[in-house]
């Protein structure tokens, strides 16, 4: 998995810039990986085993092992920090309030054991 990773963020770069500067245009690269990904895709349903942790737990048990508090403050920091990055120095300052806010209200839902 890390070589795959490792080529990936090597050659796609490489090649996604020789596609979107030849006369071939971007959407070549979604041309490309369609037929690796239908190659692909049945190695990962049929050869990957499944690894269940909690064999024969109730979904009741299962639930109530859940993080609920660290679930919901890390979705609430990922979910302010894209914000702040999308509107910072696009509708908004980089130093206007309403950025300040959001990267403020993602610095204080950061402070969670789970992180």
């Amino acid at each position: 998995m890390g070589m795959t990773w490792g080529v990936g963020t090597v050659l796609g770069p490489i090649v996604g810039g020789l596609l979107a500067d030849s006369k071939l245009t971007w959407r070549w690269a979604f041309y490309i990986n369609l037929p690796i990904g239908g190659l692909i895709v049945p190695i990962l349903i049929f050869l990957i085993p499944k690894a269940d942790m909690m064999a024969g737990s109730s979904i009741r048990k299962r639930l109530q092992n859940v993080d609920w508090i660290g679930s919901i403050l890390q979705a609430s920091f990922f979910t302010l920090f894209l914000v702040a990055f999308t509107f910072g120095g696009n509708q908004f300052a980089w130093n206007s309030p309403v950025v300040i806010s959001l990267f403020s209200g993602a610095g204080t839902t950061r402070h969670h054991p789970c992180f």
